[in-house]
């Protein structure tokens, strides 16, 4: 008799066993159950991190645990993306990532991951760039017939070696036929505080990231960098309407983690990103910074931004820039 409770007991420990194993090693169905970690590439204060910390704070409303903003700046986005795909696939570290650091970036820094280390969740949108300045230039043309006349006076801010506005400076630069020197800095804020305090004569910046300082007179605005007018600036003309006409490229920001998160943290990473999205006060929060807000599930993501790695590597090969 002692015997066959023995070996209930036992069935029953095993049992209990199988049933806590399948909960294991992270309690998919309960995710999440802890802070969320969003990785920022950029320092604090830029673009990046403005949209990261409104989706945090609408994150609320839709995930049973928060979303913590982690800034881990350095080269051009690289520092932060090697640490997200080193990091553990649990869920629990995620970036808030631009199509640079995920692909563009790749071509001409080193780097210890490439673009099939990580798993893209979803799109969250994407945002025009502009030509800024404190100059005393109103227009693209005023401006090109300056630098025409004083080659390599000009600086022109950038944040960072290897990001998209850096291809758009070099890219303006060719298809106007001007010199001017790029000065890269740590990210946006660097940037613009350069700019505003008179250390660069020109900045290209996205719109979100100098709107502000448009709006309260302190900078001009020469152009924006899109296919058209920002419903935000509708008085500030294209650079093709002056008669600039390039590729111009825009950046996009995703949702990465690192590979080998199960396939239900990532469903739920999903659809909680895709709310956000599609909230309404989302949408009239970042689109009156003039951001565009943009859902785009994981493959159809995933095939942007494959387009985009070919795409710039393209670019920075005619510009001489891929690294050997």
């Amino acid at each position: 008799m002692r015997s066959i409770k023995t070996t209930v007991s036992g069935c029953l420990f095993i049992s209990l066993l199988l049933i806590l194993s399948i909960r294991t090693p992270y309690a998919q169905e309960d995710y999440p159950i802890k802070p969320v970690t969003l990785m920022v590439s950029w320092p604090a204060g830029g673009l990046s991190d403005i949209i990261a910390r409104i989706i945090a704070d609408k994150g609320r409303k839709y995930f049973a645990q928060p979303l913590i903003i982690v800034n881990r700046p350095g080269a051009s986005g690289i520092v932060g993306m090697q640490e997200l795909v080193s990091s553990k696939p649990d869920g629990y570290t995620t970036a808030f990532s631009t199509n640079a650091e995920c692909a563009s970036n790749l071509h001409i820094l080193h780097a210890t991951y490439n673009i099939d280390s990580y798993t893209i969740i979803c799109r969250i949108g994407g945002q025009s760039g502009c030509i800024a300045t404190k100059g005393p230039w109103n227009n693209l043309k005023e401006f090109v017939d300056y630098t025409r006349k004083n080659p390599d006076k000009i600086r022109a801010g950038v944040a960072g070696l290897a990001t998209i506005m850096r291809l758009n400076a070099e890219q303006f630069a060719t298809n106007a036929g001007i010199k001017f020197k790029v000065v890269p800095f740590k990210g946006s804020q660097p940037n613009l505080t350069a700019l505003l305090g008179g250390h660069i004569e020109i900045s290209f910046m996205n719109v979100p990231e100098i709107i502000s300082h448009y709006k309260a007179g302190e900078i001009k605005i020469l152009c924006v960098l899109s296919g058209k007018r920002s419903e935000v600036l509708p008085e500030v003309p294209t650079a093709r309407e002056q008669g600039f006409d390039w590729p111009i490229l825009e950046a996009t920001q995703y949702i990465v983690v690192p590979n080998g998160v199960p396939k239900q943290i990532r469903e739920k990473l999903d659809g909680g990103m895709k709310k956000i999205v599609e909230d309404p006060e989302f949408q009239k929060r970042t689109t009156e910074l003039g951001y565009n807000p943009s859902y785009a599930g994981s493959e159809t993501s995933k095939a942007l931004i494959k387009a985009w790695y070919k795409t710039s590597g393209e670019l920075y090969n005619m510009l001489g820039m891929k690294k050997e």
